[in-house]
């Protein structure tokens, strides 16, 4: 008969063989006849050797999920550090923000596997300041110390057993994505999202919607609607329709930016349920508890029927609305709006404030009525920057209407301002 026996978990473990059906327990031992084994402690113990700029770059990332300095869970400002085969794998939990990361790397040489929990930010500045080279990292009489030349340095290490385990990866729907694409995917609509969304979460959020094998990503913020999306043939079959959080979503971004050194693969997965949603590439994984709620129909929130089309050349425009900065950036005119005037084969940018005033004359491809509308300048530029076509066409409903501005996979709208009528003109 083999009998396994756990006592405190994670701590105590021994395997008996015997045949006897009489077994007795004693404080440190078992015995049955002649035989007797004592209870051996697991040893939490560890020894590596990794390059610090390869560390630096992983624990970097798993920083992004540790708490605030509020957290009433004191565990999870910790890294969970874990040494197996050739890796070492650095894990971190906000559970406020309901979110976690992995991340993982190649050591040069795992001597002994191990997993501990380090505080998270005195780890990070540790190896950080630590010298230039490989590092000699170990558990030594319950401290980790880390050792570089004639350099060492401890910090005092706990067991792992309290650490939480909530956000573990879900199976249910599982996509296979290039990671460029959905970086660029969500980098085109992101700065649409609101910072602030006390009154309605779903302004706080990144939508994401697969169907029919397209993948849309929609943010708005009350001024500014933003879409992008790619195909997925691969997923025709596939539906998904989700919300996650604006920081959420920066630091996926983060996830995404940069390609996993010990991994030729572009591609990444991303893992779904009702509750929560991962994104794996390489050796990352972000976890994320995601938002309740249905987002808005942002098809019908952008006028569909236009009569005016315009396009001009980005990189012009976009030099125009800094110079326009200079005016409606500055003291008691700060946000003042500028003024698109569009006449045949000509877009007018104007701006004036107490200060001064400009005008700046671009050539334009033009369609259908003369309209002069106001903008914030602000959120024209930042829609324009999220932009990689060299030229863009704007649609116009018409005076004090917004613009769209449409392309191949994306499409934008821009609210207009309301001005008084003498502020229209720039002489």
């Amino acid at each position: 008969m083999r009998i396994k026996v756990s006592v405190r978990r994670n701590l105590f473990y021994y395997k008996f063989l015997e045949r006897s059906h009489i077994i007795f327990f004693q404080k440190n031992y078992i015995s049955t006849g002649n035989k007797k084994i004592f209870f051996i402690k697991r040893r939490k113990t560890m020894k590596v050797k990794i390059e610090k700029k390869k560390l630096i770059k992983v624990a970097k990332m798993a920083a992004e999920a540790l708490p605030s300095e509020k957290t009433n869970l004191q565990i999870t400002k910790c890294f969970v550090i874990k040494a197996e085969g050739q890796f070492l794998f650095i894990r971190s939990m906000s559970m406020e923000e309901g979110i976690g990361i992995q991340t993982g790397i190649t050591c040069s040489k795992v001597e002994e596997p191990g997993e501990i929990c380090v505080d998270g930010s005195m780890f990070l500045n540790l190896i950080s300041k630590a010298p230039e080279g490989e590092l000699n990292i170990q558990t030594n009489k319950g401290k980790l110390l880390v050792k570089q030349q004639k350099s060492k340095m401890q910090l005092a290490y706990q067991d792992t057993d309290q650490f939480p385990d909530d956000m573990t990866r879900p199976d249910d729907t599982v996509i296979s994505i290039d990671r460029k694409k959905l970086y660029a995917g969500i980098e085109a609509v992101l700065f649409a999202v609101a910072d602030d969304a006390t009154q309605k979460k779903e302004l706080g959020a990144l939508h994401i919607n697969l169907s029919n094998g397209v993948l849309r990503l929609e943010g708005l913020d009350g001024f500014r609607v933003a879409s992008s999306s790619f195909a997925i043939p691969e997923a025709n079959d596939i539906t998904l329709d989700t919300l996650i959080p604006k920081n959420t979503a920066k630091k996926l971004m983060r996830l995404l930016s940069e390609k996993n050194s010990d991994k030729e693969s572009d591609a990444c997965k991303i893992y779904c349920n009702n509750n929560v949603m991962a994104v794996s590439t390489g050796y990352s994984l972000l976890t994320a508890r995601l938002l309740e709620g249905s987002y808005f129909d942002v098809a019908k929130l952008t006028p569909q029927e236009y009569k005016t089309m315009l396009t001009v050349n980005k990189t012009e425009l976009l030099d125009s609305l800094n110079r326009s900065l200079l005016y409606c950036l500055t003291g008691g005119d700060r946000d003042k709006p500028i003024s698109f005037s569009v006449k045949e084969g000509n877009l007018t940018v104007a701006a004036n404030s107490a200060i001064g005033e400009m005008k700046d004359e671009l050539m334009a491809k033009t369609d259908g009525e003369d309209v002069v509308l106001h903008y914030n300048p602000r959120y024209m530029m930042e829609t324009l920057k999220a932009i990689m076509d060299e030229d863009v066409t704007f649609y116009f409903n018409g005076n004090k209407t917004p613009c769209v501005i449409k392309g191949e996979d994306y499409e934008y709208m821009v609210l207009g301002v309301t001005v008084a009528a003498e502020s229209e003109k720039v002489a």
